[in-house]
């Protein structure tokens, strides 16, 4: 779960262009998870169980043990043997997460990785690998019809003529009548090969599935071989899922390996071949990576002629930066997605996804978000490559494409220059931040933000922020022309937020803030800071009386002498019957207060409506409207709605010499207009005569 962070802390981390999580929102972020220490292993042999989520020294003493991540809700669940006992339409492991302040693995460290789920190890610093990781599939070819089983986060060979688990798995050879059949090959990255056989069909080999840039998987494991004469042989097993990120850089020494390479089809004296276990899945990323060593997600041969689709290796913060426009500067030396050895029909190697750490577009070029090159295609002699775009870093335009989009990167818009267009929704499901304009809907997910620091961000388009979700801006000016609806979170320091605004979430207020357009709803307003309402403010905007609200400022609150309060009343008890301010520091008056009475609503001697509590009252409403007769009074630290009190011309709630001398200055025509505002004119003629002077002699005294 993510860590919550203090408002302020995150804001100004988010000073400086984000870039220390280069992954994908569905990558892991180490940083969304505690850190178990320091992961320094060294001279001696380690274990990780993905099962048990422990990793234990040579000697079995626990050293640390994990959480499991469960890939947004996604993840299918492993069971004995490792195959996967809820299989679902894209066959997703649960994840072991190891996450530490810093990683060191040293040559001289022997790691056993073991288990079903998938693993993950995140530094919230660097980490240095330079031993071996591996978490390939099983097989070895030698004799036997049980299926391999599957390295971790991978699949299981098929038993027997069974088909191989998983979403490429291959299909067994489960015919009758030939003298021999071999089971297909396993995918993933690249296409499983066909098995074969004497006569007939050959039994086909996996297809290729997944995006690691979504999500973490593994390989698919290899049909079974049949022979009628003789016997059966299972498949391999697929190459598992690994995961090695940082917040910092991630370097890969000389002799570091990291292994998910399908296994071999399994092979019997009497004929019997079974397909091939397809490579697996491998994720790094970082603030950068260095690769001195190897990364190795290949397929494998089957018992005779098949072999399987390479896998997937994503790298993410390698190369630092990518100008579109410019030709991409991508290296995939010791990187191998290989398919199987004999390539008999139709296997294919995997694909390498390369990720920069930052994609600039600059002011002379237009990217379409969600666009991804494509260098090289993937065939039987050499691996898929593509580059994925970084973080973006805009000058010029990004363009929504007509489906719409969802970013999972971190957007800085540079200047005012800057734009995003299209006119169908952006998700973000990351960062969106800087200086420019947005003109496409908006709608910003849970866990993802909208930042600005002394930027000014316009949105033309209606914007959504989901619970859960943040928008954040410290000393900056953020429009938005076609509204913003919050149901999240909405954290402003000395900022001002231009355009109507649903505030249905929280909104945190740090200095002063001014809201330069009508805002709705009952969410409160926390934290020490202002709010200065400068046009509507309405917390109950339908005036139904079951949704009167009490809406609480941590803080304090201004109305500007444009502004107009709006309050229903339909009875005395606040949130049930009344809208109601509960404001912690001051309350400064101006402007216009329009009451919304329920049709015949009137109160007796002594009964009192409390509209707004404070720490202290200053200044009166301009205008007050549809009072309906009874009186608003301003006191100390509160305003009332009590009953008609007829001379009380400064609405203090006590009619004496001050309401007189009133009343004798404003002698004769009232000023224009009126109605409706004269406030010593206690019978609405627009004359303030002998008639008012009687009036206010006998109210004398505290109103009732």
């Amino acid at each position: 779960m993510r860590q919550v962070r203090s408002m302020l802390a995150m804001l100004l981390s988010a000073g400086a262009f984000i870039a220390a999580s280069p992954a994908s929102a569905q990558m892991l972020d180490p940083l969304d998870f505690a850190s178990l220490g320091t992961l320094n292993l060294s001279g001696g042999a380690f274990t990780i169980n993905t099962d048990t989520l422990e990793i234990r020294d040579g000697a079995d003493a626990l050293l640390f043990t994990g959480v499991l991540d469960d890939q947004r809700g996604m993840a299918d669940s492993f069971g004995p043997g490792g195959d996967v006992t809820t299989v679902g339409p894209l066959g997703i492991p649960h994840i072991a997460v190891f996450t530490f302040d810093g990683i060191t693995l040293d040559a001289t460290a022997a790691i056993i990785i073991t288990g079903h789920r998938a693993l993950a190890l995140l530094s919230r610093g660097g980490a240095v690998i330079d031993t071996t990781i591996d978490v390939s599939g099983s097989g070895d070819q030698s004799a036997g019809q049980t299926g391999e089983p599957g390295g971790p986060g991978g699949f299981a060979g098929g038993t027997g003529a069974q088909n191989g688990f998983g979403p490429g798995g291959g299909s067994g050879g489960n015919a009758s009548g030939f003298v021999f059949i071999e089971g297909g090959s396993a995918g993933f990255g690249g296409s499983g090969g066909v098995g074969g056989l004497t006569g007939g069909s050959d039994p086909p080999g996996g297809p290729v599935y997944g995006n690691l840039l979504a999500l973490l998987q593994g390989g698919s494991g290899g049909g079974g071989g049949n022979n009628d004469s003789t016997g059966m042989a299972g498949g391999g097993g697929g190459g598992g899922a690994l995961e090695i990120g940082a917040a910092g850089s991630v370097d890969i020494g000389p002799n570091g390996l990291l292994l998910a390479n399908g296994g071999f089809g399994m092979t019997d004296p009497g004929l019997e071949f079974g397909g091939a276990g397809s490579g697996g899945g491998i994720r790094v990323h970082g603030e950068g990576v260095s690769l001195l060593g190897a990364i190795s997600a290949a397929g494998a041969r089957g018992g005779a002629n098949s072999g399987s689709g390479g896998g997937r290796v994503l790298i993410g913060g390698s190369p630092e930066s990518y100008f579109v426009g410019s030709p991409p500067l991508v290296s995939t030396t010791g990187i191998s997605v290989a398919d199987g050895e004999v390539d008999f029909i139709g296997s294919t190697h995997g694909l390498i996804s390369v990720m920069p750490l930052v994609t600039v577009v600059t002011g002379a070029q237009t990217f379409e978000l969600g666009t991804v090159l494509s260098l090289q295609t993937a065939s039987d002699t050499q691996p898929g490559v593509e580059l994925v775009p970084g973080d973006l870093q805009v000058f010029g335009e990004v363009t929504v494409p007509a489906a719409g989009a969802t970013n999972t990167r971190a957007i800085k818009l540079e200047s005012v220059g800057a734009l995003i267009t299209g006119g169908d929704p952006l998700t973000n499901a990351k960062v969106l931040r800087g200086t420019g304009s947005v003109q496409t809907p908006v709608t910003n997910i849970a866990g993802a933000q909208i930042n600005a620091v002394n930027d000014l961000l316009t949105f033309t388009q209606p914007v959504t922020n989901d619970a859960a979700a943040q928008i954040n801006a410290i000393g900056s000016t953020l429009a938005f022309m076609a509204g913003l609806t919050n149901d999240g979170d909405l954290n402003l320091i000395n900022s001002t937020i231009i355009g109507p605004l649903a505030a249905r979430g929280t909104t945190a207020l740090g200095g002063v803030n001014h809201f330069r357009g009508d805002v709705t709803g009952d969410g409160d307003f926390t934290a020490s800071g202002q709010a200065v309402f400068e046009m509507l403010y309405a917390p109950d905007p339908d005036g139904l009386p079951s949704s009167s609200t009490i809406v609480m400022f941590g803080g304090s609150a201004a109305f500007g002498p444009d502004a107009t309060l709006m309050l229903d009343v339909d009875g005395l008890t606040p949130a049930s019957e009344h809208d109601q301010l509960t404001i912690t520091s001051n309350a400064n008056l101006d402007g216009t207060l329009e009451l919304d009475l329920a049709p015949g609503f009137s109160l007796m001697a002594g009964q009192r409506v409390e509209l707004i509590l404070a720490g202290a009252v200053s200044g009166t409403f301009a205008q007050i409207t549809g009072a309906g007769g009874l009186n608003v009074a301003y006191l100390s630290d509160r305003v009332t709605l009590g009953p008609a009190c007829p001379g009380d011309n400064n609405h203090s709630g006590t009619v004496n010499v001050t309401d007189l001398l009133s009343l004798l200055a404003a002698w004769g025509a009232c000023a224009e207009p009126c109605p409706p505002f004269c406030a010593a004119d206690t019978n609405s003629d627009c004359l303030v005569n002998v008639t008012d002077l009687l009036a206010l002699l006998a109210g004398w005294g505290a109103c009732p």
